[in-house]
């Protein structure tokens, strides 16, 4: 699959995955192989470490909605093909609010 499909996809999947329409186990069969491009891979770590913070989501209301705010900002970024910019939403943090 050529960059620009698998690009375009996983906006698309992040899209449906924070909307509820696909799962955890989707990503993972999608992205969280050696056939995606390593120009996604920084993204691709982020998203696993969102994936990881699933239990604190639970826990810790202000992390869930920092959480929430910056796959808004991923998935916005990704839309407009700002890849560079997609690739610093880390998950850990408040990204710049540019973005």
């Amino acid at each position: 699959m050529e960059f620009i499909d698998q690009y375009l996809n996983m906006a698309a999947d992040l899209n449906d995955y924070f909307e509820g329409r696909i799962g955890d186990e989707a990503i993972l069969d999608r992205y969280f192989t050696e056939q995606i491009d390593p120009r996604l891979k920084a993204i691709k770590e982020n998203i696993g470490q969102y994936l990881d913070d699933y239990e604190r989501r639970m826990e810790d209301d202000e992390y869930k909605k920092m959480q929430t705010e910056e796959m808004k900002k991923l998935i916005h970024l990704m839309r407009l093909g700002k890849i560079k910019e997609a690739s610093k939403i880390n998950f850990l943090n408040e990204s710049e609010p540019e973005y």
